[in-house]
């Protein structure tokens, strides 16, 4: 038997929410201006993993005393497994340093075999040994110095992966990895004025390292009145919004933004990223004054195809110095 117990000091959840604790889309706080995020689906998905593996969740909460959470699961012992044999001392000639640019559900579980394998993590691409990125089909590619590699689905696959790249020999190009090109997809737009605002610390880190990749080096705001006082500073031409962030929310945000711009001649490409991702939600994000909706996770290649739409990235890099 496997017994998982978490228990916080938060704020803590009035008794009348706690019977409806376990239905989707179900928040104590359901204002878009919340302090905490998301989008209520993670206890409900929490209790539907519990309940497949036969086990029991229980939650008790007092009002701003905080919560407890237990979870008792049926399990028995497997058998040992050893850790991938990786030739650790081998990569050190190759370089040390990797860029990850995937979902935040997978996000720690790759940098914690890249830690195993002595490789740290660095937000530079241009001077990065490897890259990491997720495939619209949701598998991972693995590159080396702009050249892809090969790509795999576990992260426990990586290890491999990576031990057989040094063992073949193929990667030999770490010192002019900054010069050479990556792919045509992969390109240089470091003049794009871009404002990332998100709060949520892990999704603003894995969005910024794919824009990264795309030659994008984003400002960012970890909340509505961060991101609205950086527009003023540095008008930027395009902004990625998060319609739901503390203190002022991704509407308010664009319809301050639009407000400002009456008069002027000037128009701030406003897009909005968020996990609700309802017709009725674009409808909302496209009134309040926003140019064009993209849903979460987001993916390079969602942000790629965007950024083309609106003639941010061209297949020129050349024409990618926008001001």
């Amino acid at each position: 038997m496997l017994q998982l117990s978490v228990t916080d000091t938060g704020t803590g959840m009035p008794a009348s929410y706690l019977q409806h604790l376990f239905e989707p889309f179900i928040q104590a706080d359901g204002s878009t201006t919340r302090r905490f995020g998301g989008t209520g689906l993670g206890l409900s998905i929490v209790k539907r993993l519990v309940d497949l593996m036969h086990g029991k969740i229980a939650v008790a909460s007092v009002l701003n005393q905080g919560t407890r959470v237990e979870i008792t699961l049926p399990m028995s012992w497997g058998e040992l497994r050893e850790l991938p044999s990786t030739q650790f001392s081998r990569l050190g000639a190759l370089g040390k340093t990797a860029v990850i640019a995937v979902g935040s559900p997978i996000f720690p579980a790759i940098n914690a075999w890249l830690i195993h394998m002595g490789i740290s993590r660095c937000n530079d691409v241009a001077h990065a040994n490897w890259t990491i990125t997720e495939s619209v089909e949701h598998k991972l590619i693995l590159s080396y110095a702009g050249a892809e590699i090969g790509s795999f689905v576990c992260t426990s696959e990586l290890p491999s992966l990576i031990q057989s790249t040094c063992q073949s020999g193929i990667p030999q190009a770490s010192d002019n990895r900054a010069t050479t090109p990556a792919k045509s997809t992969e390109i240089q737009a470091k003049d794009i004025r871009m404002i990332l605002a998100e709060d949520n610390d892990i999704n603003r880190d894995i969005i910024a390292q794919q824009l990264l990749l795309l030659g994008i080096s984003p400002r960012t705001a970890c909340d509505g009145l961060d991101a609205l006082e950086q527009w003023r500073q540095n008008r930027p031409t395009i902004m990625l919004i998060d319609c739901q962030m503390p203190k002022m929310d991704g509407y308010e945000l664009t319809r301050q933004i639009r407000s400002a711009e009456t008069g002027e001649d000037i128009h701030t490409l406003l897009i909005a990223i968020t996990a609700n991702a309802s017709v009725t939600d674009e409808r909302d994000c496209l009134a309040a004054g926003m140019d064009d909706f993209l849903s979460k996770p987001l993916t390079r290649q969602k942000l790629d195809t965007m950024l083309r739409k609106w003639k941010i990235l061209s297949a020129d890099p050349s024409t990618n110095n926008r001001t």
